[in-house]
């Protein structure tokens, strides 16, 4: 049976996945723009700062504490190394990658970090902030059963 417009138009409005996808390149979008003067993207900026959190970290752990999967991370990470944000070297076995933050990407985070303060003021002013945290964590909590 072909789908009619209606149900597919129904499908569009009402696909929790397609709307959370919506509002997380909305909010992508506003974080860039508030960043853009430190020269990170919103994506960078978080990498940067969980880096930051764990001190050296291989890619492998970093990934998960991200929620990314290794090839997207590393392509990312390919970026800032390149900038000179982190280094990237054998970790403690030789067959895993470490990274770091390197002075420059301390510095990268110092500079950024007033940026993301006024945007993440924003956010929590314009919307049920808690709720919204609380929502995030219900659907990250329930992650095996949607496997």
């Amino acid at each position: 049976m072909k789908p009619t417009p209606s149900q597919l138009s129904a499908i569009s409005q009402e696909c929790a996945c397609l709307g959370a996808r919506s509002a997380a390149r909305v909010l992508t979008k506003f974080y860039d723009s508030c960043l853009a003067s430190s020269g990170l993207k919103v994506t960078q900026f978080s990498i940067l700062v969980t880096i930051a959190a764990h001190g050296a970290i291989a890619i492998t752990k970093l990934a998960d504490a991200l929620e990314l999967d290794r090839t997207t991370l590393t392509r990312n990470l390919s970026v800032l190394e390149r900038k000179g944000l982190v280094q990237i070297s054998t970790g403690a076995d030789i067959r895993s990658k470490e990274v770091r933050l390197s002075p420059q990407g301390i510095a990268a985070i110092q500079e950024a970090l007033p940026l993301w303060k006024k945007a993440q003021g924003v956010v929590r002013s314009n919307v049920d902030y808690d709720a919204l945290m609380e929502q995030f964590r219900n659907i990250q909590q329930k992650e095996k059963m949607f496997v």
